[in-house]
């Protein structure tokens, strides 16, 4: 997974959970998300404001709210996304985020068309083809909620054992956690349609950041009141996975990978 993220998500978008494809500067500005963005941050044809005199890095992440969203006011926010805004402005640079589906932010990595990446989890994997600063940007809570179908009490990893769990593809949570088999693990496409599930009754359980599921739930609340008792029955587990810290991962690359690493 990318545990305290961030921000508060007071201001969060009430009307989707698909992820945004638009790009936005530090400052807020927005622009559409054509693919000159990743070959040129100051191409013709768009509203960006970018001081010429300043380097512009692109940073790519997948919606996870409370640590990155697009708020109300269709602004980037989050409390990861503050982080590395004030870390670019007193680094005197400028930072362009694009949001879209995790998998699309590894391919851009990956091929150099984005600097960096957040938030995100270091593995072994992942230090083929990132760089990672030293310093974390912010930590996530891994924990299980469970939906009223489910009676037992989850106090330790192997009470998951022949046991159904929801999970997201390809997110990386604890390395215990990654590792244990004795269970069957559910892939959904984004914490979102995980969330739906565990509500919908696809899976009893989920694994997923406690923040950003307690976010999830509470939007569903507001958005489906007639499933308003069922997911106020929905139960925070026991047993925490654990704590993982989350970083800016800088592309290797990116031919902008040694100013990006340095800068952050």
């Amino acid at each position: 997974i990318r545990s305290t993220k961030k921000g508060s998500g007071r201001n969060r978008r009430p009307a989707s959970f698909r992820p945004s494809t638009r790009a936005v500067t530090s400052l807020g500005s927005t622009m559409p998300p054509p693919t000159a963005l990743f070959s040129c941050a100051a191409s013709s044809g768009t509203n960006v404001k970018i001081n010429q005199s300043r380097k512009v890095f692109v940073f790519v992440t997948e919606e996870y709210p409370p640590y990155e969203y697009i708020n109300i006011d269709d602004e980037f926010d989050g409390s990861d996304v503050k982080i590395i805004e004030e870390a670019a402005r007193l680094a005197g640079v400028q930072v362009l985020f694009k949001m879209m589906p995790w998998d699309d932010c590894m391919k851009l990595v990956k091929s150099g068309m984005a600097d960096g990446i957040f938030s995100l989890s270091l593995t072994d994997e992942r230090k083929q083809i990132l760089r990672y600063p030293k310093v974390n940007v912010s930590i996530e809570k891994i924990a299980i909620f469970s939906n009223p179908m489910f009676k037992k009490n989850i106090n330790k990893l192997n009470d998951l054992k022949g046991m159904m769990i929801g999970v997201v593809e390809d997110y990386t949570y604890t390395e215990e956690f990654d590792a244990f088999n004795e269970c069957q693990k559910v892939k959904f496409k984004s914490i979102s349609e995980l969330v739906n599930g565990l509500i919908d009754g696809k899976v009893p359980m989920i694994a997923a950041s406690e923040e950003t599921a307690k976010y999830y739930i509470d939007l569903c609340r507001s958005m489906y009141p007639e499933k308003k008792q069922l997911i106020n029955s929905i139960t925070l587990q026991p047993y925490k996975p654990g704590v993982e810290p989350l970083y800016l991962g800088i592309s290797k690359a990116s031919p902008n990978s040694d100013d990006a690493y340095k800068t952050f």
